[in-house]
């Protein structure tokens, strides 16, 4: 890998076996990630013939079996079924998982499946949010090497964006706004509450895109007459800040 342009080259290590790569020969419609999506199908080509897919038991997605990337959405499938040589139907999927945001694909959309065995991580350190990360990659009996070069946008830095942010009327003509945080380092539904995962809890609320409020709780008491018409609450990570979870008044 590099850090300098190509200017110096060093070793970044072995990889992991290989992953299951493809990319969907069919577009995938934008779904939220609050309901299980059963009417989106993903139709996909996968890279050669020994690449499978296998479906799984809900208990098994509940712990977070089958999650794939598929173009920067991470989602889950718990139905796959093989449609040809190579080609395969996927169903009964949990988008936006993650902190990764819903989306609409189109047919050439990548395809990866994430699994811990198949995963290496080449980020030299000290790599901040900006910097460009070039990598050359070869396999057994390649003539040369592939290179390739990704922004890190620090995106796995940031917490998820908050959800369910409500607004609730007071008796005194004041409004109530809460919400609640999310975690990068708790997905299992048995971890309630999740982990902060952050140096401290934190969250910056713009209100109608010009002011900003820093509240150290997720509640926040706009007094009577505010005039308040849009409201955008971002948690402050430690190294980063969330997406945008937005409510109109």
């Amino acid at each position: 890998m590099s850090d300098d342009a190509g200017a110096s080259w060093a070793p970044a290590g072995d990889t992991a076996p290989a992953a299951v790569i493809g990319a969907l020969v069919a577009p995938l419609a934008r779904a939220p990630g609050t309901l299980v999506d059963r009417a989106g199908t993903i139709e996909l080509l996968l890279a050669h013939d020994d690449m499978v897919l296998e479906s799984c038991a809900p208990h098994a997605l509940d712990r977070g079996a089958n999650l794939a990337l598929v173009g920067e959405e991470l989602l889950q499938f718990a139905d796959a079924h093989q449609l040809a040589p190579r080609r395969w139907r996927l169903s009964t999927l949990l988008r936006a998982r993650r902190g990764s945001a819903a989306a609409a694909w189109s047919a050439g959309a990548r395809f990866v499946l994430v699994e811990r065995a198949t995963g290496v991580t080449v980020a030299p350190p000290g790599a901040r949010a900006g910097d460009t990360l070039r990598v050359l990659a070869a396999g057994v009996g390649d003539a040369a090497p592939v290179s390739a070069e990704r922004v890190l946008d620090g995106r796995a830095l940031a917490p998820p964006s908050p959800v369910h942010l409500r607004a609730r009327a007071g008796a005194d003509g004041g409004t109530l706004l809460t919400w609640m945080r999310r975690s990068r380092h708790g997905w299992r539904w048995d971890e309630a509450p999740v982990p902060l995962g952050e140096e401290r809890e934190l969250y910056v609320v713009t209100l109608d895109d010009a002011r900003h409020v820093t509240v150290a709780a997720p509640t926040l008491l706009l007094p009577a007459g505010h005039g308040v018409r849009r409201v955008a609450v971002r948690q402050q990570g430690t190294l980063a800040l969330s997406r945008a979870a937005e409510l109109a008044l």
